[in-house]
């Protein structure tokens, strides 16, 4: 049995005709006995209209980058939820914090104002420079977390990433680290992709570049490769 996990957004889902390949090719994949799993950064209101739209079929899905797992019944297997100290601290911190434009808490269904049930926080800055004078700021203070940037977006949770939920996974299945294959394009999935049997897309971030990550053009091309 081997396990394939794949990013969404420009891996597994690129131009609609790829993408009906690679979901026959996942099928096909999982008829053989393996298991797949979708892994992205979208929360699970965000990727469940997608996957009802093209009836996508899964073992597990994981969504905010590692911080929520769900079952092919989408019952939550685990789930990483802040701290009411972190929260308290984050949102007093960053609601104060010069040129924020937005912020928002969400849970693994949607933006929250329940503080026992956030997930991550979404910042949003009217530029770059004041998202990366902030998220400095919260590492030094708060180690423990995890911020990830983008240009002017900040999301803060606890310190988790894919490979972790992988990880996780992959002792749920009790299988070996050599049976999990992982795809992707961007950097947050580049833990998972250096600690499993990692491949990139052909049009991926720089920043994957010269870190011995094979490349390969698509999905349906890897799950060919490893059905071998």
């Amino acid at each position: 049995m081997r396990l394939l996990a794949t990013d969404y957004d420009n891996t597994l889902k690129t131009n609609i005709k790829n993408f009906k390949i690679n979901l026959d090719a996942i099928n096909k994949f999982m008829e053989q006995g393996n298991k797949f799993v979708i892994i992205t950064g979208r929360s699970f209101e965000q990727i469940q209209p997608e996957i009802i739209k093209y009836n996508i079929k899964y073992d597990y899905l994981v969504c905010n980058n590692g911080l929520i797992i769900f079952d092919k019944n989408n019952k939550i297997v685990k789930c990483k939820l802040l701290p009411i100290n972190d929260i308290n601290f984050i949102y007093t911190t960053l609601s104060k914090f010069p040129n924020l434009k937005k912020i928002e808490a969400y849970t693994y269904t949607t933006t929250t104002t329940e503080l026992n049930e956030i997930l991550e926080f979404h910042g949003e800055f009217i530029n770059k420079s004041s998202a990366t004078d902030y998220r400095n700021k919260l590492m030094y203070a708060r180690k423990h977390l995890y911020c990830y940037q983008d240009n002017n977006h900040i999301y803060i949770s606890l310190n988790t990433n894919k490979a972790n939920a992988l990880m996780f996974i992959q002792k749920l299945e009790k299988m070996q680290k050599e049976s999990i294959y992982t795809i992707g394009d961007d950097l947050n999935d580049l833990d998972m992709l250096l600690y499993f049997n990692g491949y990139k897309m052909l049009k991926s971030n720089n920043k994957l570049l010269f870190k011995g990550i094979p490349t390969i053009k698509d999905v349906h091309s890897l799950v060919k490769k490893i059905s071998k």
